[in-house]
């Protein structure tokens, strides 16, 4: 199996999403009390997931845009 760094920057880009979502997902939870965070920081956590599930991947889409596209 070659190494292609398309299949590899896409892995990551699908992994920052993921995280965000994740977090985002954390965070919700921890607003509903039903994790050991306090609902401000569950909202901090939910908003910087959201974020980072939007902006990560088109950020690194970006920056590792073929110069000749």
């Amino acid at each position: 199996m070659s190494k292609d760094p398309a299949m590899a920057r896409f892995f990551i880009i699908q992994a920052v999403r993921a995280g965000g979502v994740a977090l985002a997902v954390y965070g919700l939870i921890a607003l509903a009390g039903k994790a050991a965070l306090p609902p401000p920081a569950g909202l901090v956590l939910t908003v910087i997931g959201m974020i980072t599930a939007y902006l990560g991947p088109l950020t690194l889409a970006k920056r590792w845009k073929s110069p000749d596209a």
